[in-house]
């Protein structure tokens, strides 16, 4: 695309746009996290209740906002692996059709607002503190409703490594280039010691079809399958919104530009500075080149969807490690998978970036659960011995799903330098399609031809020590962190679980009743804080959600429905006495 002036003035600022995007940042304390949202749930405005759908609503803290009408339409892309159009703003709605990475949908309303907590990076889709849950949509002659941050601007996704990489190599226009197949990111990169690359994959297989979530009067211990059958639908960005296509392009253009400067000369007083630091000669303009192609090479970019689903499947094969994965289609699978999506189905990432799916690793070593960067949601069946009734496995459940929604691993990765993954992975797939070097003399022509290898040699060098010692680094830290969460995180993570486990119908106070129990610090959830003080800090919030009962629509409600005027912890666990047939079942289950 030629760049001239008035592409130039049309397009939006690369600076500028990543600066916005990297603005979406955050994070805090627990006691941050704590105080602001006790604040807003005594402050909001919160969807009046009516019956039990609008209590479910009120519940999962969706805000008494009106619909937004956009006009003109927006035109978003399906940032996640897929996204779905339903009938209604609900989950649990009629499917209509199935919207794949990429796809481009025409926004025309934003419903069902919720408030982006202080300690939650939820706001990638649309920037602010209110955002939408859903957003209305048109695709040819299909119209529905999608979750909104299954969706991405379609300037940020041209941004992410593959469609640099893709601009990469069409720039080289080489016939080596035409011939040579785009290398996958999980093919390109690193294999890390002790990963299971393969059962991690086994699961991403199922997540990259849409749950069900509309099941009425199914089974709860028969895998109910995935949505297969359903129409695609979504268009070419072109076809919609040829100016936004053009400043995608643009961005995605320059993202990839290399400028190089001047070179040293002893005769330019522009130059003259280097020569106290760099010397003037072969020396000076080789470093000088290979030290602009290097930072414009690895500029930092914001982590999205497609870097999430990179760092999502090296945690997902860390965890899982040499234990064994219960297969989808057991009792217990199936079951943990029912309770998980119906809270999923009342949260604000139906349809996180690597798709959903609730996995049982089959451990009773230990009682652990882990919320894999994108989707994917573990549990050990030591962690299901331990529990006492189906309202605390739904509220662990919840817990997990909040940090899915509230992205923790991106934060975490975040703060190991995520800003260039980007590029890492960049590196990794040119390297992958042994492209690598083109590119750097792509951007070394500069460089007097005598230096040029040399040139290329040092760039080389420096590009593969950046990815390659970086990268381990980055997954290292947030698998760390997806085993131990911090404090704010977990803490952060208990609020907006227990308000997801009452959207759903399940009592939000039976957390309290898991935490006292769990004495050891790395017990559901492997909290770096005391569990009494989560307790603690929790329970002011907890207060402040509807109880169990209240209207909610209840998965649990048909066979173990709690007193609405229970005590905080009776009416979520009191033993053996409260349980459900289901939960019968699970037991009968565990102990063979």
């Amino acid at each position: 695309m030629p760049r001239s002036t008035a592409a130039l003035v049309r397009s939006a600022s690369l600076t500028a746009f990543l600066s916005a995007a990297f603005a979406a940042s955050s994070g805090c304390s627990s006691e941050r996290s704590v105080s602001d949202t006790v604040d807003h749930w005594s402050s909001d405005q919160f969807v009046p209740v009516t019956d039990r759908s609008s209590a479910a609503r009120n519940a999962a803290r969706v805000l008494h906002v009106a619909d937004q009408h956009v006009e003109p339409p927006i035109v978003l892309q399906a940032g996640s692996v897929f996204t779905v159009i339903f009938e209604s703003p609900d989950a649990s709605s009629r499917p209509i059709a199935r919207v794949p990475q990429g796809g481009a949908l025409s926004v025309d309303i934003k419903s069902q607002f919720i408030r982006v907590p202080t300690d939650a990076l939820m706001n990638e889709a649309t920037p602010g503190e209110l955002i939408p849950t859903w957003l209305h949509v048109t695709a040819g002659s299909v119209s529905g409703w999608v979750s909104a941050r299954s969706m991405t601007d379609p300037r940020a996704f041209a941004l992410r490594a593959e469609s640099l990489v893709a601009q990469r190599r069409g720039a080289l226009a080489t016939a080596a280039t035409a011939g040579t197949a785009m290398p996958s990111l999980a093919a390109s990169t690193p294999a890390q010691d002790g990963a299971n690359y393969r059962a991690a994959d086994r699961v991403l297989e199922v997540a990259a079809k849409p749950a069900r979530f509309r099941l009425p009067g199914s089974d709860p211990f028969a895998w109910s399958g995935r949505l297969d059958g359903l129409p695609v639908a979504g268009a070419g960005v072109q076809n919609l919104d040829k100016t936004l296509a053009f400043e995608a392009a643009t961005l995605r253009e320059r993202a990839v530009t290399i400028t190089q400067p001047e070179q040293p000369d002893p005769k330019s007083m522009r130059n003259l500075m280097l020569a106290f630091t760099d010397g003037i000669g072969d020396d000076a303009i080789v470093k000088v080149a290979v030290d602009e192609l290097v930072l414009q090479f690895c500029r930092p970019v914001p982590i999205g969807a497609a870097e999430e689903r990179v760092l999502g499947r090296e945690c997902l094969a860390a965890w899982v490690g040499t234990r064994k994965m219960l297969n989808f289609t057991n009792p217990m699978a199936a079951y943990v998978n029912w309770v998980g999506n119906r809270i999923a189905a009342r949260g604000s990432l139906p349809y996180p970036s690597l798709g959903l799916a609730f996995v049982v690793v089959d451990d009773d070593s230990c009682t652990e659960t882990a919320a894999i960067p994108g989707g994917p949601v573990l549990v050990t069946t030591g962690l299901l011995r331990s529990l006492r009734n189906e309202h605390e496995l739904a509220a662990v459940l919840a817990h997990e799903i909040a940090h899915v929604e509230e992205r923790h691993g991106v934060a975490l990765a975040n703060a190991a330098q995520g800003e260039h993954l980007n590029a890492m992975l960049q590196v990794f797939m040119l390297e992958q399609s042994g492209q690598l070097d083109e590119v750097i003399a792509a951007g070394l022509t500069d460089v007097p031809p005598e230096l040029q290898e040399r040139a290329l040699n040092e760039a080389r060098t420096r590009l593969h020590a950046f990815a390659s010692e970086g990268y381990p680094r980055m997954v290292s830290a947030v698998v760390a962190g997806v085993r131990s969460p911090s404090a704010g995180d977990e803490v952060a993570a208990d609020l907006r679980g227990m308000s997801l486990a009452a959207a759903a119908g399940w009592s939000p106070r039976s957390l309290e009743e898991v935490l006292s129990r769990s004495c050891t610090p790395g017990s559901h959830g492997c909290c770096a804080m005391a569990d009494a003080d989560r307790v603690e800090q929790s329970h002011e919030a907890c207060e402040l959600l509807p109880k169990a009962g209240e209207g909610t629509a209840s998965a649990a409600s048909a066979t173990s429905k709690p007193s609405p005027n229970a005590g905080k912890a009776k009416a979520a666990s009191s033993g053996r006495a409260a349980e459900s047939p289901r939960w019968e079942r699970l037991r009968q289950l565990l102990s063979k």
